[in-house]
């Protein structure tokens, strides 16, 4: 499968949500999580305050990583997208520019 990578928008937040409430419905350990409405809007304004990139696949995102500083604030990848490079992509692309990254 061929993906497309991009920086991230606003407007990607839903989907970021989207992803990341489907992990957690798969993971047995993982306490359940927020309603898409309020992750979502989370998801947004960090998208507005940091660097973030998605993948994508047939235009939808399928993966995403977000920059806070030199942390990574965040890396998941749909499961429909896993084993893909997709993580390693996303992974390259928040260290591109920076000296260090933290996870």
């Amino acid at each position: 499968m061929s993906h497309t990578y991009r920086p991230a928008r606003p407007e990607d937040g839903r989907a970021f949500a989207k992803i990341i409430i489907d992990w957690g419905s798969e993971t047995p350990w993982m306490a359940p999580l927020d309603d898409l409405a309020p992750m979502a809007a989370f998801w947004t304004e960090m998208i507005a305050q940091y660097p973030a990139w998605v993948a994508e696949r047939d235009r939808a995102v399928v993966g995403f990583s977000l920059r806070d500083d030199d942390n990574l604030g965040g890396l998941y990848v749909a499961r429909t997208a896993r084993r893909q490079r997709v993580g390693k992509d996303l992974l390259a692309l928040a260290r591109a520019d920076c000296d260090r990254l933290i996870v």
